[in-house]
């Protein structure tokens, strides 16, 4: 399974799959309760390569800088920081049911292999 995701240093890595499915669990209870928001930025329209995936972030910062180290951005207004990684977001709407905007857990949960099923629920108990 890949661990690393992104063209751009600093990469988004995860230690290992437990850290993985841990993070992934965190990210869509937060979206869930609407601490984070997943986004499509239609940034070809602005002269960039295409669209970027965006994970907005509204509450808990401290929280998503130990799960995506080095990858929380500065926010505006509302939005305290930011994730830019269309990879990982490519990643996860693909092999883990992740919808946009609205997430659904349960979605998620059932593609969870069976050895990370509970670091999977340990994160989704942090958000």
């Amino acid at each position: 399974m890949t661990l690393i995701f992104g063209s751009r240093r600093p990469h988004l890595e995860f230690q290992n799959n437990s850290h993985f499915f841990e993070a992934l669990g965190f990210l869509v209870q937060s979206a869930a309760e609407g601490s984070c928001r997943f986004v499509i930025e239609d940034n070809q329209e602005q002269g960039a390569w295409g669209q970027e995936y965006r994970i907005q972030i509204f509450n808990n910062r401290p929280l998503f800088e130990q799960f995506f180290i080095n990858k929380v951005t500065s926010g505006v207004g509302r939005c305290i920081g930011r994730i830019n990684n269309n990879q990982y977001l490519e990643y996860i709407m693909e092999k883990h049911n992740v919808q946009m905007p609205s997430v659904n857990v349960q979605n998620v949960r059932v593609t969870i292999p069976t050895q990370y099923v509970q670091d999977f629920e340990r994160g989704v108990s942090l958000a």
